[in-house]
């Protein structure tokens, strides 16, 4: 969205609640990189569940650190051949291999 002053804006409309920390930050680095004349002023989730925007906002800078490093991590394990998914749930949640591994038990 551009506003009447020329800014940009992204909103990324939800049906339920607005989460998904990296999901605004690949955006707008997307966006950027295909517009690169033109920044991102900031980057907003409409939720249709709760009627309203939610900002990133001060956490931003903090997310595309994260981001980075994950990133970082994952090119560096797949290179090295070593690179194990980080203990959460989400990271076992849609597995092939879940029914018959022992190591989400450790997740729950």
């Amino acid at each position: 969205v551009r506003s009447n002053e020329g800014d940009t804006y992204l909103i990324d409309y939800k049906k339920g609640g607005a989460e998904g920390p990296y999901q605004l930050i690949l955006y707008k680095r997307l966006y950027e990189k295909a517009f690169p004349k033109d920044d991102v002023k900031e980057c907003f989730f409409y939720s249709m569940k709760d009627a309203c925007f939610k900002s990133v906002g001060k956490k931003a800078e903090q997310l595309e650190q994260d981001l980075d490093q994950d990133i970082k991590d994952a090119r560096e394990g797949y290179r090295e051949g070593s690179w194990i998914a980080k203990p959460d749930k989400q990271s076992c949640e849609n597995c092939r291999e879940r029914r018959i591994c022992r190591r989400r038990f450790n997740l729950q």
